[in-house]
């Protein structure tokens, strides 16, 4: 083990956030250097090694930053203003509370990440690890994939969540999708700090699908179902799809 983000589904009641509701779970994420995750209860002293957090939340920012977590180089000498938005995992939370995770390319094939101890204003827990270590950027986007598989699946099971499961298969769909000029088009607007949508937009003949990739991924009203909106990568096409169930799954 490197890394590893280790989740289970929980059951979090009724809430007027249907893909909160959907897609609570308790994760775990654990490195060689230490576990990110790991917390205590400044009202009841419990300590414990993982957090409940929507993962709908989670797989939205991946996808949306994904060119930019294995591309975008921190600058050493000033860091664009929306740099940490987009490397650090607690800009994830929504209301509720991540660790400070930082997520940034080291090289081709490496990724750094650094986490620090935090205490979330407003919150009961408080982060305790603090370290930092460089893994295989091949491990890290397995990781990365399976978690985003597993909330597709889990959403675009409840037909509360269709509209959402909809658009975030139709986002990651386009990442995975991308013909080799486009996959280096994105990988140099990540490497400027760019938004790749924001370029797409410039561009003379602008790709009409490309609305799904970069900014914040839409979100429709729920009731209309979009046809299609679940469908799975072709196993046979070598493209990702909807991850064995029990990988990275918490007991």
């Amino acid at each position: 083990m490197s890394v590893r983000f280790r989740f289970g589904w929980v059951d979090s009641g009724p809430s007027p956030d249907k893909l909160a509701q959907s897609t609570m779970a308790v994760l775990r994420v654990d490195t060689d250097s230490g576990t990110v995750t790991a917390t205590v209860d400044r009202r009841n002293g419990i300590y414990s090694n993982e957090i409940v957090v929507p993962l709908y939340n989670v797989a939205e920012w991946l996808v949306t930053n994904w060119w930019h977590l294995w591309y975008e180089v921190p600058d050493t000498n000033e860091q664009p203003p929306d740099f940490e938005s987009r490397h650090n995992l607690a800009f994830v939370g929504d209301g509720f509370v991540l660790p400070q995770l930082n997520i940034t390319s080291s090289s081709s094939r490496r990724v750094q990440l650094a986490w620090t101890r935090h205490k979330p204003p407003h919150a009961r827990i408080e982060f305790l690890d603090e370290g930092s270590q460089t893994v295989e950027r091949e491990e890290l986007e397995a990781e990365f994939r399976n978690l985003i598989d597993a909330v597709l699946e889990r959403v675009c099971a409840d037909p509360q969540a269709s509209v959402a499961a909809h658009h975030l298969r139709r986002a990651w769909n386009a990442v995975n999708d991308l013909e080799d000029d486009e996959v280096e088009f994105s990988r140099a607007a990540a490497r400027f700090g760019v938004d790749r949508q924001v370029l797409v937009r410039r561009r003379p003949q602008a790709d009409p699908h490309s609305s799904s990739l970069g900014g914040n991924l839409p979100r429709m009203r729920e009731g209309t179902t979009p046809s299609g909106g679940c469908a799975v990568a072709d196993a046979s096409s070598g493209r990702p799809g909807v991850a064995p169930a029990g990988r990275n799954r918490l007991q």
